[in-house]
């Protein structure tokens, strides 16, 4: 059998490069994320369905979808250009790790930040909706270093 050398693909450069396609998709977080907060207005304990309400949650969604699927796979592709070839499986390992350690976390500390944000007052439910779009719009400015 020859030994087969596979050289490592270059992800596309220019204009949707995939540090640019994980920035379109970190900021798409971010209305998704506070529109949410909006949407209080359209909903009424006597309406069992309001369809505006469910039109604009279901368009808040497929965006949030949308930056998911953006942001995400360009994070795997990235991780694996810019590791060397030695060190592409550790780099994920690691990676995957650090995924699974933040699914595990995030529910715990959304969980605290939901309750005591409306433990007082129930006004206060924006307060993990804003933490989560920060939370994007720090990973946004922070892909500004990636080279």
């Amino acid at each position: 059998m020859s030994d087969l050398i596979c050289l490592p693909s270059r992800p596309p450069r220019g204009r949707f490069s995939h540090l640019a396609m994980f920035r379109i998709g970190s900021l798409l977080f971010i209305p998704a994320y506070i529109t949410v907060i909006l949407y209080r207005v359209f909903a009424n304990s006597t309406d069992e369905g309001n369809l505006v309400l469910m039109a604009a949650l279901a368009v808040s969604t497929a965006v949030r979808y949308c930056g998911s699927t953006f942001a995400y796979t360009a994070v795997s592709v990235l991780l694996n250009y810019m590791s060397p070839p030695h060190v592409v499986g550790i780099a994920n390992g690691i990676a995957q790790s650090i995924v699974s350690l933040a699914r595990f976390l995030g529910p715990i500390i959304g969980g605290l930040l939901w309750s005591t944000s409306v433990q007082d007052n129930p006004n206060g439910y924006p307060i993990g909706f804003l933490v989560c779009a920060g939370a994007c719009a720090l990973a946004v400015a922070h892909s500004f270093f990636i080279r």
